[in-house]
């Protein structure tokens, strides 16, 4: 006669059943990790822009024309490096312009050639002066692209945000960074200008408390299906239009995107959305705030998504002329509204 099983096969499918609720359960807690945040994003239709809104798109835009159009491709390997040079003189006179002095050089060579250059510029807090928030954009290109949206535009925000917060009081310090080398051939190296930076502020001892990568804000469209994602279950979760602006943050980073993303949705009436996931997940490390990761500290980006919304992305044609000069001035005044409000916590 056969021995009888340990068990009997009703409970060998309840053993089954509850190892298969619990990998589902588990693969629920992480996506509602990855995807809840607080607040609800705003829907409708912008306001139209005020004066002051107005004469702020025409700025962004000048710095868009600036730096794309009177320099043009702004890679290491691109002019000998001189449009390099002349992009990092151009942020800095434009700060000189704006009245602030506090402007520092870091300087890091690259074998055969130029050194290259972050410049940062410092507004010194209160009663939080050594806590400090990394407000940071990079300013080179992909090879051969003049790069309006990839990085032009993130450092024109930079620079509108620095001007609009200038005077005003701070209870913490708050420092704008443009990066060098954030593109290939120096991406996630020890030459990226945001790695040499993050890792230089650990050593020193700096309190970061958060960094804000500005990465690709001027792309936006109100047609459906012009929005996709690097993973299509994203596309279950998430808008298939490409009119919101992403807040991205890997776990550890959670508290940096909660916090910003719910400044934005209690004061800014533009759609948003927020992710924080591995770095592993395609498109979210791509950018400054990775290198922040890696020193420790907690980094978020900031962005359009422009690699799935945005045909130009990388490629000679990402001109000054395909921007969207309006939401890229209502997204900048959002920011100066909750970076007004997280530098006074």
């Amino acid at each position: 006669m056969a021995k009888e099983s340990r068990f009997s096969a009703r409970t060998r499918w309840i053993v089954r059943a509850v190892v298969v609720v619990g990998f589902i359960s588990a693969i629920a807690a992480g996506l509602y990790a990855m995807i809840h945040m607080p607040g609800e994003s705003f829907r409708g239709a912008p306001a139209a822009l005020d004066p002051d809104q107005r004469q702020l798109a025409k700025m962004l835009r000048g710095h868009v024309k600036a730096l794309a159009v009177d320099i043009g491709p702004r890679n290491a390997l691109d002019a000998g490096g001189r449009n390099m040079a002349a992009a990092a003189a151009y942020i800095e006179e434009a700060w000189l312009r704006q009245g602030h002095t506090h402007i520092r050089h870091q300087s890091y060579p690259i074998p055969g050639l130029n050194p290259a250059i972050n410049l940062e510029m410092e507004l010194l807090g209160g009663a939080l002066a050594d806590e400090i928030i990394v407000v940071g954009a990079h300013y080179d290109t992909h090879a051969g692209s003049p790069g309006a949206s990839d990085n032009a535009s993130g450092v024109a925000i930079m620079l509108e945000l620095s001007r609009l917060m200038r005077g005003r009081p701070l209870a913490r310090t708050v420092r704008f960074v443009a990066f060098a080398n954030e593109e290939l051939p120096y991406a996630r190296t020890e030459l990226m200008g945001s790695l040499v930076y993050a890792h230089k502020a650990r050593a020193k001892g700096d309190k970061i408390v958060t960094m804000w990568s500005l990465e690709t804000l001027g792309n936006f469209s109100r047609e459906p299906g012009s929005q996709t994602y690097a993973a299509t279950w994203l596309e279950l979760f998430y808008p298939n239009t490409g009119d919101f602006v992403a807040f991205i943050g890997d776990m550890d980073s959670r508290p940096a995107v909660e916090e910003a993303l719910g400044a934005w949705r209690g004061r800014v009436a533009f759609p948003s959305e927020g992710l924080v996931a591995p770095p592993w997940l395609a498109g979210t490390h791509r950018s400054d705030h990775w290198s922040f990761w890696m020193a420790g500290y907690p980094g978020i980006m900031i962005t359009d998504t422009a690699p799935f919304r945005y045909d130009d992305y990388h490629k000679p044609t990402d001109t000054a002329d395909k921007l969207e000069y309006d939401d890229m001035a209502r997204v900048t005044e959002g920011l100066a509204a909750i970076l007004d409000q997280i530098a006074n916590q």
